[in-house]
Formats: structure tokens, sequence, C-alpha cells
């Protein structure tokens, strides 16, 4: 059986921690990444701008500063 697409499941994800998110218990955001395709010069701006493969899909700032960080 195939699981269900990675956007899909992210957007759940979202939806499900948004409500106490904007209780201000905690911060959250997406790092835009790899499920967007862009043309190879736009890559190499991107690659010499920072951006690198492998990195964590949602980024949660909990009190006290810790941080947790979201592969799916």
């Amino acid at each position: 059986m195939k699981g269900l697409p990675e956007d899909i499941i992210q957007k759940q994800v979202v939806d499900h921690f948004e409500p106490l998110a904007s209780s201000g218990a905690f911060t959250f955001y997406s790092v835009v990444g790899g499920s967007v395709r862009v043309p190879p010069h736009i890559g190499k701006k991107l690659k010499d701008m920072g951006c690198r493969a492998g990195v964590h899909d949602l980024v949660f700032v909990l009190p006290e500063g810790k941080t947790v960080y979201i592969e799916l």
C-alpha cells in the first residue's frame, strides 16, 4: 500500500499544530526546499546562498529556546 504524498502529510502536521502556535505556546516554520523544482541557474544561486539538500521540513521553536526539527 502506498502512503500519502509528503506535502499532504506536512499540511496535516501544520493544520494540527497551527492552533497551538497561534495561542503563543510556540512558533514553527517550514523550510522550503526539495519539493520545488527550479532551473539549474536558480539552483546554483540558491546553493551559493546556503541552501542545502536534506534540510528538515519543519522547525519548531519551543519555550526556553528549545528547538525541534522534523523531517517527514
